[in-house]
């Protein structure tokens, strides 16, 4: 969900919290001393915004969970989000964690659909142990979900990491279960949506029904996605993830990769603090490779038009750390990867910026300008094995066939 994580304790402490008012969650020895509030309409201020509804054991006339899905809210390493529905009247947000500590009960946060079809939940966990894998139940006495499982990422900045990367699922559930299936073959360590993940993002119906097609997968590998055109800033977007940050424009740590991601469709995107906060993440991070997305391609020669204000806004701060660099972005509904450039001209020492939007909207025709280096109209998706000297990836068509391979290498 868009959430204010306004944390009341330092960091993520293992213990309950005391005395912190009746909008804290941190029961449990993982619980996370945060407090939630509910996603936002477009131009409401956060601060206004009603706090989640605390666990309570109480069930509704169908309490089953469904949907569920993993995120992020932290460091992967300590730190995981999980999330699901139920019907509106149930509150029991609960989690069943198993792990090398033994059982620990977790209790969470619930919030209304924004048409109120349904309720959220929500549960945070802190303490965990790096690279380990833990089990989960959720839901509540009488209500509990299957049993799923999911691996923290390890606490070493130099660890191999695999991402799935993939965009523009939109219309085609079919195409997008079948690509997001594929992609998980690849037992990827997490995913990266580059937005428009449905048709009409202010419409809940569609997204129970994209989160109902991806459960499988979801329950278990974390999803971090980029804020679409589709997506409009609706409640329902920030409603159906877990982010870290503002959840608009956040970055995540997992081994040799620092992951950052922004938003060039918010009103006043590309403002400042957008732009001073990409300078400061950039700057911060010691992990051997940057990479970024957002979803209006800064170079491409598809059906939308290169988005050429975030190109002169972003590119210069990215291009002062390539080529340890790649930009990952989508609304184009094809694949297509650029030969290096720097500035304006190709250079073997610039950036390689990527489109790839073919995981269910209608595909797009392909262009030929002369910063494409590999161009197709296909569904697909991309794997990225990234260690500390060398980024490889593969992009996929949906028979298996490679489309594309290249190397990154510092």
């Amino acid at each position: 969900m868009f959430l204010s994580l306004i944390a009341i304790a330092i960091a993520c402490q293992p213990d309950p919290l005391v005395d912190t008012g009746p909008t804290a969650v941190a029961d449990g020895p993982h619980g996370c001393p945060v407090l939630l509030r509910e996603p936002p309409r477009l131009g409401e201020d956060v601060e206004d915004l009603p706090y989640a509804t605390l666990h309570v054991p109480m069930l509704g006339a169908a309490p089953q969970p469904y949907n569920l899905r993993r995120g992020i809210h932290g460091d992967p390493a300590v730190d995981a989000t999980i999330m699901w529905q139920t019907d509106l009247p149930t509150l029991a947000s609960r989690v069943k964690l198993t792990g090398p500590d033994g059982l620990a009960l977790v209790d969470g946060a619930s919030f209304p659909a924004p048409d109120d079809s349904a309720r959220h939940h929500e549960i945070h966990l802190c303490g965990l142990e790096p690279a380990t894998e833990y089990r989960y139940r959720v839901g509540g006495r009488g209500a509990w979900s299957d049993e799923h499982s999911f691996t923290t990422a390890p606490d070493d900045p130099g660890a191999s990491v695999r991402m799935v990367v993939l965009g523009d699922s939109r219309d085609d559930l079919e195409v997008w279960a079948e690509v997001l299936a594929l992609a998980a073959g690849h037992e990827p360590d997490l995913i990266l949506h580059t937005g428009d993940v449905v048709a009409l993002g202010g419409l809940q119906s569609l997204w129970d029904e994209w989160l109902g097609v991806s459960e499988a997968v979801l329950a278990e590998i974390p999803i971090l996605t980029v804020h679409g055109n589709h997506e409009f800033m609706a409640p329902n977007y920030f409603g159906a993830f877990a982010l870290p940050g503002n959840e608009q424009w956040y970055s995540v740590d997992w081994g040799a990769l620092h992951l950052t991601v922004l938003n060039d469709l918010a009103p006043g995107a590309l403002d400042s603090e957008q732009t001073a906060w990409l300078a400061d993440d950039l700057a911060g991070t010691d992990r051997a490779w940057r990479l970024m997305s957002h979803h209006q391609p800064s170079w491409t020669d598809g059906t939308h038009a290169p988005n050429i204000e975030a190109r002169d806004e972003w590119n210069p701060l990215l291009e002062a750390f390539a080529p340890a660099v790649l930009v990952l972005a989508g609304h184009n509904h094809l694949y297509e990867r650029t030969v290096p450039i720097l500035g304006e001209v190709q250079d073997p020492a610039g950036i390689t910026y990527v489109t790839t939007g073919g995981s269910g909207a209608p595909l797009y025709g392909i262009g030929t300008e002369w910063f494409l280096e590999v161009t197709e109209s296909t569904y697909h998706y991309m794997v990225l094995d990234i260690g500390t000297d060398k980024l490889q990836a593969t992009a996929y068509r949906m028979d298996g066939s490679v489309l594309d391979s290249f190397e990154l290498v510092l």
